[in-house]
């Protein structure tokens, strides 16, 4: 637990759900039951909770993050069509914005309604993964401590989302003047908000995607899957392991590979076209 943690260089206050999730995808690399998992996931639990009565934290952070399955969890995605008609069928919706920028960058629901105006150079063309925001029961925090050193990064800004981020922006402008003092500017420079200024919340999130995939007639599947087809539409598209690391911000290249080994299997079948292609004997006895 130790070894796992130390590296993070955080305090215990400032820990948080994600790093608690981190923490159980990494004992899922190194081959650990969900059961064992559940374990840590109660010594943890008791841990923080003995923090609190001694005062030393405000709340549990293990409440924040997910109880590890029994059974390893394989994540479901969308493919490129599926994800284009999801994008198309909800321009006018509230989510538009957060879920346009999460199907092209995979970032985490803490992560996308974290994006700060401040976070997207438009003159170097960059978005910076640098803030997140979580959402307990005593209502919003904003962080800008990471998960990990590796989750802080900084991607190109892709053509679509930065005319997305310019209307958002324009959108926002328009509100501010009709609303005027009913216009909540307390999160003003978040990119996420609703009509009246106030920060979309990770709960409408998860509870919203789902009313939208109800009323498009589209599979079901989970807000985080989205972050799912991102790295399976990489994977599938020749994007290195490597490289779709960097780009979801895992700390561990081991973590890309656990949770993406069932979808790497398909780029493996071109490999093996390749070389039963390249060994063809009965081929080359033929030209002989």
């Amino acid at each position: 637990m130790i070894p796992f943690f130390k590296p993070m260089n955080i305090k215990v206050k400032e820990l948080t759900g994600d790093e608690i999730n981190d923490y159980y995808a990494h004992l899922r690399t190194k081959g650990l039951k969900g059961t064992t998992c559940q374990r840590h996931h109660a010594l943890l639990h008791l841990a923080f909770k003995s923090a609190i009565k001694r005062r030393i934290i405000p709340s549990n952070p293990v409440d924040q993050a997910d109880r590890p399955r029994s059974q390893q969890f394989i994540g479901n995605y969308y493919n490129a069509e599926e994800i284009k008609a999801l994008i198309d069928s909800t321009k006018e919706d509230p989510l538009h914005t957060v879920i346009l920028i999460t199907a092209y960058y995979g970032l985490r629901r803490s992560e996308v309604i974290g994006l700060k105006w401040s976070a997207i150079d438009f003159s170097g063309k960059t978005i910076g993964i640098k803030h997140k925001v979580l959402q307990d029961e005593d209502g919003l925090t904003g962080y800008d401590v990471m998960k990990t050193k590796s989750s802080y990064r900084t991607l190109p800004l892709i053509p679509i989302v930065e005319n997305a981020l310019i209307a958002e922006r324009e959108k926002q402008t328009e509100m501010k003047r009709v609303f005027g003092r009913s216009y909540d500017k307390r999160y003003e420079e978040y990119i996420c908000v609703d009509a009246i200024g106030r920060l979309i919340t990770p709960n409408y999130v998860t509870d919203h995607f789902q009313v939208i995939l109800k009323q498009n007639n589209m599979r079901k599947i989970r807000f985080h899957d989205l972050r799912h087809s991102c790295a399976t539409l990489l994977l599938a598209n020749g994007v290195q392991m490597k490289l779709i690391q960097e780009w979801l911000g895992h700390s561990d290249i081991g973590t890309t590979s656990n949770v993406y080994s069932h979808v790497d299997i398909e780029s493996k079948k071109l490999s093996a076209v390749a070389i039963a292609k390249a060994l063809d004997m009965n081929e080359q006895e033929t030209k002989e």
